[in-house]
């Protein structure tokens, strides 16, 4: 992944720009026959014939010269222009024009997209077989190596499109980011936060019309996620590879020693720790200035549906992501010193790795592989409250770990600000207000725990309980991330632990109600994050000559 961070550009610059869709060439485009006989009047290639040529690598990008469509489009308003002098009698004819205008600004906006974006590639083997389902589309036997590669700017929605014989279980987004206007300097404290994945608001995946994903907030579910389950010997691993770098304290201090004050005599004074600086922070600092560029991967097995195909093959399909980007004020964080900026994100890479089968793994994928069969994983879902209400229910389908914490409202939308260091145990207040009593309540009349936790007066055993769930749930090596400090300090998270419930409890929708007190009132506003695992099941039905996905 490659990466810096700018500050905002001189006033004639232009701004970032706006949030927009855009999609990977699609041959679905939506064209009716009659529209491709205009489009080929105008000596344009079809859609549906540049999808093809694009897989099979025999595109003529000369074909696709938007200069040529956009000399039509000036024709087409001189001819408007002209028919308008009398409208009553041109009023086909300036129909008809309006319609072609509108037709050839949609194939214009594809092809501008199309040259945004680089080619997608997928290399066929000798051995590959290629044919068709009843709905036209191409259904790949064999092993394939691919990516689909597109340019993206600040804070843009969008949506990828593959075909892979083996799903995403490794698979890793890379993302570029590119110098801006002015580089980051070195003294600036302004960072990216926490890591990669704060980048990503929101991420849906379907696989063939099935929705697999859709998380809002994925930032902050990725963000709970690695603090729980990796350790941190694991984190220091993957650190350069993902840009994790967690926080080691609250604020943006890149000055590892104190000031020495000396009065110009000859001294030998011991230089002292800085009490407030904060390693994580600085390394995130120094890999993004000076205009550097990082190169890293968001593994996509972060995610249950991603992560259950560590032992299952998935059948061919047809994966769509949509991906909504953070705002810059919730990625960027500084303190007021360093100028403010943004984050400029110059292209996203979906990396498919390569599956080949020997003879015996052929057989054995023709005799275990095409069958029924059903597994399960655990999906992710970020639920927030209202602000400040006490009692939040809500209902979710066989959930299995629920973890909460609190955010300070003003923590959002604030580059001063970092949104991913909590405030469980800093609640605003006259002086810092904490939770005093917590539990969830499941259905109509069960409640876990029993007894609610204390998180203020025994925040020991509150902490402990989270190091169970390390402990128990995650392989990335033992020793968590979270000590007692940071869990107090940083990463106050509550877990519930609801596996242990009864069958009509877990294999069943129910409501869940969040109730909580707190140690006095609060004087602002915040906000309470819950991260439900909720249980979902997949099932691989043969039939009609090739397998399905189904939850």
């Amino acid at each position: 992944m490659q990466w810096t961070t700018a500050a905002l550009p001189p006033p004639d610059l232009p701004p970032s720009p706006k949030a927009k869709l855009i999609e990977m060439p699609d041959k679905d485009l939506k064209v009716s026959g009659d529209e491709i006989k205009i489009l080929m009047e105008y000596n344009l290639v079809p859609p549906s014939t540049i999808n093809e040529e694009l897989i099979n690598k025999t595109l003529n990008w000369s074909d696709l010269d938007k200069s040529r469509i956009s000399k039509q489009l000036q024709k087409l308003g001189g001819k408007k222009a002209g028919f308008s002098k009398n409208k009553e009698k041109n009023k086909e004819k300036i129909e008809k024009v309006e319609n072609d205008i509108k037709l050839l600004q949609k194939y214009r906006d594809r092809i501008k997209l199309l040259n945004k974006g680089q080619e997608l590639i997928f290399d066929e083997s000798d051995n590959q077989r290629r044919e068709r389902d009843e709905n036209g589309e191409s259904i790949y036997y064999g092993t394939y190596e691919g990516a689909d590669i597109l340019d993206v700017a600040k804070k843009i929605v969008t949506k990828v499109t593959c075909k892979t014989a083996k799903t995403l279980a490794t698979k890793a987004a890379e993302k570029a980011f590119e110098k801006g206007a002015e580089e980051v300097g070195a003294a600036d404290a302004a960072a990216i936060i926490n890591g990669g994945f704060g980048i990503i608001e929101q991420m849906k995946v379907n696989f063939d019309g099935v929705k697999v994903l859709d998380s809002q907030g994925t930032n902050h579910a990725i963000n709970v996620k690695n603090l729980i389950d990796f350790s941190k010997v694991y984190s220091k691993e993957v650190g350069p590879s993902m840009f994790h770098y967690p926080d080691t304290a609250t604020g943006a201090v890149i000055q590892k020693y104190a000031t020495l004050q000396l009065d110009g005599n000859a001294q030998n004074i011991a230089p002292t720790d800085n009490a407030d600086y904060t390693d994580r922070f600085t390394q995130r600092k120094v890999l993004l200035a000076g205009g550097a560029t990082n190169n890293i991967i968001l593994p996509l097995n972060r995610f249950g549906f991603f992560q259950s195909f560590k032992n299952q093959i998935a059948p061919n399909g047809k994966d769509d992501f949509q991906i909504q980007l953070e705002s810059d004020n919730n990625v960027l964080f500084r303190v007021g010193a360093a100028a403010a900026g943004r984050y400029i994100i110059e292209k996203f890479v979906l990396w498919v790795p390569k599956m080949e089968c020997n003879p015996e793994g052929r057989q054995m994928w023709l005799e275990e592989y095409l069958k029924t069969h059903t597994w399960s994983y655990l999906n992710e879902s970020i639920v927030t409250t209202t602000t400040q209400l006490r009692k939040h229910p809500f209902s979710i389908r066989k959930p299995r770990l629920v973890f909460v914490w609190v955010l300070n409202n003003a923590k959002m939308n604030d580059p001063e600000q970092n949104m991913f260091v909590f405030d469980t145990y800093n609640i605003p207040g006259a002086d810092a207000k904490t939770i005093t009593s917590a539990r969830l309540k499941l259905g109509t009349s069960t409640y876990y725990p029993q007894n609610a936790i204390d998180p203020t007066n025994e925040m020991s055993t509150v902490w402990r309980m989270l190091t169970e769930y390390n402990k128990g749930f995650n392989d990335q090596l033992p020793g968590q991330t979270i000590d007692l400090k940071s869990f107090k300090d940083l990463y106050g998270i509550l877990y519930f632990d609801l596996t242990k419930q009864a069958d009509s409890l877990k294999n069943n929708s129910t409501s869940l109600e969040l109730s909580y007190d707190l140690s006095g009132a609060a004087n602002a506003q915040y906000i309470v994050y819950a991260l439900i695992l909720n249980e979902e099941e997949i099932s691989v039905d043969v039939g009609k000559g090739k397998a399905v996905i189904r939850t």
